[in-house]
């Protein structure tokens, strides 16, 4: 799944093909030396991650990968922080090469940005009492602010376990309570609490440090209403019924947190990144496109059938409980089959379940997390074995989080990013960016036929290559070339087609300077299909060649005459085969004879690039060739033509 993932991503590992992501993990403990598989790199390649020696993950329950994989250790802190060897900054440290020496994994389940700076302050504690002796991390990624929402536990209280009065009646008074209260929270401190948490890195930090901070991707798809149709999210299901539907509204409703929240770690990434004190880089990954945009990874996404896993939703990205409504019948047997004591007892147990999520928020335990002292972690039990592990996610996050890494890295090298270049559309002229091989454009789109008619696509293969070459050792020279990403395998003619024709017709055209119309060709990117039309003859007159030009000379020698043409700006691609000669004997009839064409390296003093001989019948000139008429039917001109020949 890693690897299709990589292969898929716009963002990012999709078409690198000096790097991927290994998905073989082993336990860890907090600082372990990496001896994961790597591959050498040049110091100006971005995506050689050598430059890493120490590095660290803080933040929350995302960076702790709660359930996604194997507890990390069965250290205390490990199990007590939910720690799990199937996180992202697992299969970051797994990958980030046999240069990193250290890696210190301070993420905890369940810790709030107030936490999460403490985090950082027990980083100077931990370093004193190791041999790791200074605060210079070259790498740092985050999540964080998510538990200051509750935003999981808001799931849980708002629709797992809505409140329920005596009268089996569903009260979204609280919910609604909740989500106000968490939009204030937001509003009023959580950017300050981001921002302390950012500057408590600076001293940690080696200069010209990178961090990236992952952003948090939304829950709910807001398509449909099927979810709220077809889905019961009742916890036990016996309770179906009793739970506040999952509507268009409610959903967006959640994800407006979510997208509110990404704003305001946006905010407070922007100021820090402004402020000159600061002397690491940072920037976030906002891996929530992949799911809403890419995979369809969200809950409720449109024809999901409630299970989990979900064959329908095979990319969810999200713990869930199972919500189909596969037997309400079945359900409703069982409650009537109950005695009164029973169903009062399982809906007891459901609502003081409700009260703890609700009195357990850390918006009603505090106004201000900023003033909670550290309080102590109750021991987070592992998820219980066979519990589906949200490993997808963490591959996700994984993926953008390199793409991130790599982006910064280039901008530091003052390099490309390949990520960049390689998923984003684009439209490129070689001519406006100094190209200076030109052809002839007729011939070029006589080309494109043949090209996308000559496409083999092979047998289940991605990323591969097709090219070919035209008018070889002609002026007129040129290669044709798709280039597949490794998340594409299948061609499309008419795609072909199009493009290569947008590349021919879009470049260089209504330009006073090139009356003649040459084509320099150019580049189309197009999702995950390149495709170019380059000219490969780069030393002909430049600028291109405006008008069309010659010389012709003749020599009469009693039994023939003997003819030299030289020529600029046409017969360009036929070594005359099809243009000079056919007009000539069209002229004379029979009686063209030591016929010889060959085309120059390099333009002559007269900037003619290619020159024919011939032998004709005697007195031709007149009748063929002073007056032009042979050259004047090909588009050419030659001044007459010269010597003894009458």
């Amino acid at each position: 799944m890693l690897v299709y993932l990589l292969v898929q991503l716009v963002a990012l590992l999709a078409s690198v093909d000096c790097y991927t992501i290994n998905p073989d993990y082993s336990q860890h403990n907090d600082v372990t030396k990496n001896k994961s598989f790597y591959l050498e790199k040049r110091a100006t390649d971005p995506a050689d991650f050598s430059w890493i020696k120490k590095w660290a993950c803080i933040g929350d329950s995302f960076s702790a990968g709660i359930g996604s994989g194997n507890v990390w250790s069965n250290r205390k802190a490990d199990v007590q922080c939910s720690r799990y060897d199937y996180s992202y900054p697992a299969i970051l440290n797994k990958n980030l090469g046999p240069a990193v020496k250290t890696f210190e994994y301070w993420a905890c389940s369940g810790d709030k940005t107030v936490d999460i700076h403490n985090q950082v302050v027990r980083m100077d504690v931990y370093n004193r009492l190791s041999s790791n002796l200074g605060n210079n991390l070259d790498f740092v990624t985050l999540t964080a602010s998510g538990n200051d929402l509750c935003l999981s536990d808001m799931i849980k209280s708002c629709i797992m376990f809505p409140a329920i009065d005596l009268f089996m009646n569903i009260d979204d008074a609280e919910c609604n309570a909740l989500i106000e209260k968490a939009q204030f929270n937001m509003d009023s401190f959580l950017g300050e609490n981001i921002k302390s948490v950012l500057r408590a890195l600076n001293d940690k930090m080696n200069t010209g440090g990178l961090v990236v901070y992952n952003l948090y991707a939304e829950y709910f798809s807001e398509e449909t209403e099927e979810c709220a149709e077809t889905q019961e999210f009742a916890f036990p299901q016996i309770l179906a019924g009793l739970s506040l539907k999952l509507t268009i509204a409610r959903r967006k409703r959640f994800n407006d947190l979510v997208r509110g929240t990404n704003a305001v770690i946006q905010k407070a990434v922007d100021e820090i990144s402004a402020d000159p004190s600061i002397r690491y880089k940072i920037e976030t990954s906002d891996w929530g496109v992949w799911p809403k945009d890419a995979v369809a990874g969200q809950m409720c996404e449109p024809g999901s059938s409630g299970h989990y896993p979900d064959e329908r939703s095979p990319a969810l990205q999200f713990f869930k409980p199972r919500t189909s409504v596969y037997d309400r019948t079945a359900h409703q047997d069982l409650k009537r089959s109950m005695s009164p004591e029973a169903q009062d007892k399982i809906l007891k147990q459901y609502q003081n379940k409700h009260k703890r999520y609700w009195e357990n928020s850390i918006l009603y335990r505090s106004a201000d997390p900023r003033a909670i002292a550290k309080s102590r972690l109750d021991s987070r039990a592992p998820v219980p074995p066979g519990y589906p592990g949200d490993h997808v996610s963490h591959e996700t996050i994984a993926s953008f989080a390199i793409a991130t890494l790599v982006g910064m890295r280039a901008s530091q090298l003052n390099v490309r990013n390949p990520y960049c270049d390689a998923n984003k559309d684009e439209f490129r002229c070689w001519k406006k960016e100094g190209g200076k091989a030109y052809a002839n454009p007729d011939q070029l789109e006589k080309s494109v036929t043949k090209f996308c008619d000559s496409v083999k696509q092979p047998a289940n293969t991605v990323g591969w290559r097709w090219e070919q070459k035209y008018l070889k050792d002609t002026l007129d020279e040129h290669i044709m070339s798709i280039q597949l990403t490794s998340k594409a395998s299948a061609f499309d003619k008419n795609q072909c087609v199009s493009s290569m024709k947008q590349l021919i017709e879009g470049c260089d055209g209504n330009d006073p300077n090139n009356p003649l119309n040459w084509k320099s060709g150019g580049r189309k990117r197009i999702g995950e299909y390149t495709y170019e039309v380059n000219p490969q003859r780069g030393n002909r007159t430049f600028p291109p060649i405006s008008k069309t030009d010659g010389y012709c000379s003749g020599t009469y020698h009693f039994s023939h005459s003997s003819y030299q043409i030289r020529g600029s700006g046409f017969s360009t691609w036929d070594y005359g085969q099809e243009t000079l000669l056919p007009a000539i004997k069209g002229c004379l009839g029979l009686g063209v004879t030591a016929w010889s064409f060959k085309y120059f390296d390099k333009p002559d003093g007269e900037a003619n690039e290619w020159e024919a001989t011939f032998n004709t019948p005697v007195f031709a000139n007149a009748r063929c060739f002073r007056n032009n008429k042979v050259v004047f039917s090909i588009g050419g001109f030659t001044h007459g033509c010269h010597g003894n020949d009458p």
